[in-house]
């Protein structure tokens, strides 16, 4: 305990450096600080094991790892923070109202998230539960890398007036739709041969779970970025309220669910309520809480989804021999959906991928 209010202590301000390097962007240095910080605690509890530390290795790791992420942060931000013993009760309030609201919203996702695994559990017992978590883990992957892009989301938002806050946000959800659209799709194709090759015929039975959880996953991507330009517009209390405002309906539906559709009675109520319902409530408010239309928004991301609708009939279509089809149909969606979406876009959207490429290798080289 004493260690652990050591780390507490010793990293207290890392959380404000942090956050003066994402408005500064420096992404790359923040990665260096969490790499760095990693190493530091497995160096500290590894050469504290070997003198025979014990199990107070962990408690010397943690404190490592604090100390070296709070010293590169400091230093890599430059900035130095003029400290009172007089708080201005103004901005404290201010920090407690953004904190309840990013608090009272996390709290509200992780009921929301994880009442579907109670509800299975109790209801349908552990064999349903496995195959249920081992389908939403896989469909869920690509949502836990975009949390990291995030980050660079809010960062742009926050410094953009209302009219740069919109613009952005609209090339940000056409970006994650163009992208991503065709990675849930080609998982869609894959996923009867590719999940019980990887994990074993046992695990067949997660196949249609996670084809429909895709859905799910899919919205829930457009609701983080969402979720952060509501933050981003200073209004996380909405962010929280409408989280908040899901929770009895989203344990109703999975009750009603698995009552009336066992497992895949879950996932369809995870993929039309937590999916399909939330985001619209998402966009309805960002749009209202910004002033803006809600038909730009919309219109950023209709050409993305429609061609990759389009490229998944096709796909189910065309008649593949037998044993070519698991390798032919990836393959064919993929070159569907880029030809059709460059010939829908007159080349704007290859234009833009490729203008974005290219801008990273620049900076790359000149880092």
């Amino acid at each position: 305990m004493l260690f652990q209010r050591l780390s507490f202590l010793i990293g207290a301000g890392a959380g404000s450096h942090t956050a003066v390097m994402q408005r500064q962007m420096k992404f790359k240095e923040l990665a260096i600080c969490d790499g760095f910080a990693n190493f530091a605690r497995v160096g500290g509890a590894t050469f504290c094991a070997f003198f025979g530390g014990g199990v107070w290795s962990f408690a010397v790791g943690e404190v490592a790892m604090a100390l070296v992420d709070s010293l590169l942060k400091r230093s890599f931000s430059g900035y130095r923070f003029a400290y009172s013993f007089k708080l201005d009760p103004v901005a404290v309030g201010e920090v407690r109202k953004f904190i309840a609201g990013i608090l009272g919203s996390n709290v509200a996702v992780a009921i929301n998230t994880n009442a579907d695994n109670l509800t299975i559990g109790r209801l349908l017992g552990t064999q349903a539960l496995g195959y249920y978590n081992l389908a939403y883990q896989l469909a869920m992957m690509p949502v836990y890398a975009l949390s990291q892009v995030n980050r660079v989301i809010f960062s742009v938002l926050s410094q953009q007036d209302n009219e740069g806050k919109k613009v952005y946000l609209c090339r940000a959800l056409e970006m994650y739709a163009v992208l991503f659209a065709p990675i849930y799709s080609v998982a869609l194709v894959v996923a009867p041969w590719i999940i019980p090759l990887v994990y074993g015929r046992a695990w067949v039975d997660a196949v249609s779970l996670f084809q429909i959880i895709l859905i799910f996953a899919y919205a829930r991507g457009f609701m983080a970025i969402l979720g952060t330009t509501l933050t981003a517009l200073d209004k996380p209390v909405t962010n929280a309220v409408i989280n908040w405002a899901l929770v009895p309906i989203s344990v109703a539906s999975y009750f009603l669910g698995a009552t009336l559709g066992g497992t895949q009675g879950v996932a369809i109520a995870v993929a039309l309520v937590m999916g399909v319902g939330a985001s619209i409530w998402f966009w309805l408010a960002t749009c209202r809480a910004a002033g803006w239309k809600i038909e730009l928004l919309i219109q950023s991301i209709l050409l993305p989804n429609f061609t990759i609708s389009l490229a998944l009939l096709l796909t189910f279509t065309i008649p593949f021999p037998e044993h070519l089809r698991a390798y032919m149909q990836p393959v064919i969606l993929v070159l569907l959906y880029a030809v059709a979406l460059s010939i829908f876009s007159k080349g704007r959207i290859p234009s833009l991928l490729m203008g974005i490429v290219k801008l990273s290798l620049k900076k790359g080289g000149n880092q």
